[in-house]
């Protein structure tokens, strides 16, 4: 089930690229977050600490034709309960024009250090792990994201803003 609702949230979010809300701006500013900027959602903070190539990593090695984006994203638990995370709340973007150009880590990479498939994080907790995108070679105008999706204390589906982190390879 979650992996259903991680799929339409990868495409509604695929949709939303293009119609930004304006919340993925730095607090007070029209600037677009960047790395090492920290991004306030309903649930945490996080924040992109820094993104690299990388050739394999565990025997894991991008298909021909594709890179191996190692990104270091930092996460405070802000909300007042336990909260659930996984590899499918952040996404990476590449700036092309299709409702494809996005992509989340591959369940097959793991390790120390690696944000787990699924993990929960207690009130006020910070951690830090590498998140690793398989995007195309030669991707340059790059960006990782969140999206707010919820059930409500009434079992209702919620939608909320999405955030964007932007950065050039």
């Amino acid at each position: 089930m979650k992996r259903i609702l991680a799929l339409a949230a990868a495409a509604v979010l695929a949709l939303a690229l293009c119609s930004c809300s304006g919340s993925g701006k730095k607090s007070g500013t029209d600037t677009p977050p960047a790395l090492g900027d920290t991004v306030k959602t309903i649930f945490f903070d996080f924040s992109v600490e820094s993104a690299q190539w990388a050739d394999e990593i565990n025997g894991y090695t991008p298909a021909e034709g594709n890179s191996l984006l190692d990104t270091v994203i930092k996460i405070k638990n802000t909300s007042g309960d336990e909260l659930p995370m996984g590899i499918y709340d952040f996404q990476a973007q590449w700036g092309g024009e299709g409702d494809e150009d996005f992509a989340f880590q591959d369940e097959s990479i793991t390790g120390d250090g690696i944000m787990p498939v699924e993990f929960y994080m207690s009130k006020g907790e910070t951690v830090e792990y590498h998140v690793y995108f398989e995007i195309p070679a030669g991707s340059t105008d790059l960006s990782v994201s969140y999206w707010e999706l919820y059930t409500d204390k009434n079992g209702e589906e919620q939608e909320g803003d999405t955030y964007f982190v932007y950065f050039t390879a």
